[in-house]
């Protein structure tokens, strides 16, 4: 943490740090001016510029500290603190939305690779779904990854309600700290909160709005799915998802 306060120190105040050189060359050189001064006719004058200049320079070090110890420090201990927060919360998020897409892309027997267009695919497969509530119903089968099946949800469509649960929760956790969020993390939380689907999906059975809005806002999921790689990891990994063939 130390290391990380030091560099945040250094970013945040360059003016600062310029000045600190400056007068620290002003009274490691005042000896030296001093030596100078004293052959000159107006010693006196001169002197009493650079005792001047010293004095000044001792008071902004002394008031430095001050700022550093009593204003900087703790400000930037509970930033950082809120921080290691919500990253943990972005963490949390990124398994929710990798679950609910791959018990999507399971569901409607959707495979990936690094050389599949899987939203080319959804769009060819979103012009033929007439009741995405009876595909989604389906028994987990044994084709899925050891991984999905042992999450023991039965079916895909209770994977998928699980996981629109936690990223809700998770979002509204993330509403307390978005002061504190930086850009990319606040064009994150905006595109999850323009995701409605979440908090629809359980009436997925009784309305065709509901069926609309699960296709519609699927490819935007899987994009908000690499931003948040990229939040948590700072890198993006591609969207593998693969079933066993017998």
């Amino acid at each position: 943490m130390r290391l990380e306060i030091f560099k945040q120190y250094i970013k945040e105040n360059k003016v600062l740090n310029y000045i600190l050189i400056l007068t620290l060359i002003i009274i490691i050189l005042s000896p030296s001016f001093d030596k100078f001064i004293s052959t000159l006719d107006s010693y006196d004058l001169y002197n009493y510029y650079l005792q001047t200049f010293v004095n000044i320079s001792l008071g902004f070090i002394v008031s430095l500290l001050f700022y550093i110890i009593v204003v900087f420090l703790p400000e930037t201990k509970r930033k950082l603190s809120i921080k290691g927060k919500t990253h943990i919360i972005f963490a949390r998020l990124q398994p929710s939305f990798i679950n609910y897409i791959e018990a999507t892309l399971g569901a409607f027997n959707l495979e990936t690779g690094k050389n599949i267009d899987v939203l080319k695919q959804w769009k060819l497969l979103v012009e033929k779904t007439e009741n995405v509530y009876s595909i989604l119903n389906r028994e987990i089968d044994e084709t899925e990854p050891d991984y999905i099946i042992k999450k023991d949800s039965g079916k895909y469509l209770n994977l998928i309600l699980k996981n629109s649960t936690k990223i809700l929760k998770l979002k509204q956790e993330l509403i307390s700290f978005l002061i504190f969020l930086d850009e990319e993390e606040v064009d994150l939380y905006r595109d999850i909160e323009d995701l409605f689907i979440f908090e629809n999906i359980s009436d997925i059975e009784n309305g065709i709005c509901v069926d609309f809005l699960f296709l519609d806002e699927f490819p935007t999921i899987i994009e908000v799915y690499m931003k948040t790689q990229m939040i948590v990891k700072g890198k993006q990994s591609p969207l593998v998802y693969n079933k066993r063939h017998y």
